[in-house]
């Protein structure tokens, strides 16, 4: 965790590690806690502000995740009706 104004803010790296649970909570509670405290908007500002630039990375890393799923289940798709598409031809050792 980094530690930007006094308040632990989860590095990128961090982030990328975490489970896709564990990412997803991470999220909601650091949503929850913005809504929480927007009524101490100017007293909170700096940890308001840690916590949305938080969100924002883990949101990302989510939609990151979920484009790759459905990249992979594309893919996936296609190998089963073509099996050998996109498959490069195998180098023989002659020329």
């Amino acid at each position: 965790m980094n530690n930007h104004s006094h308040y632990p803010v989860l590095s990128l790296d961090d982030i990328c590690s975490l489970h896709d649970e564990a990412l997803r909570q991470q999220f909601f509670e650091n949503k929850n806690k913005i809504e929480s405290k927007s009524d101490f908007k100017k007293k909170n500002f700096k940890l308001i502000r840690c916590l949305e630039t938080e969100c924002c990375y883990l949101q990302r890393e989510l939609q990151i995740r979920e484009n790759r799923k459905i990249t992979h289940a594309k893919y996936m798709a296609r190998q089963v009706r073509h099996p050998g598409f996109n498959r490069r031809p195998r180098f023989t050792g002659h020329n």
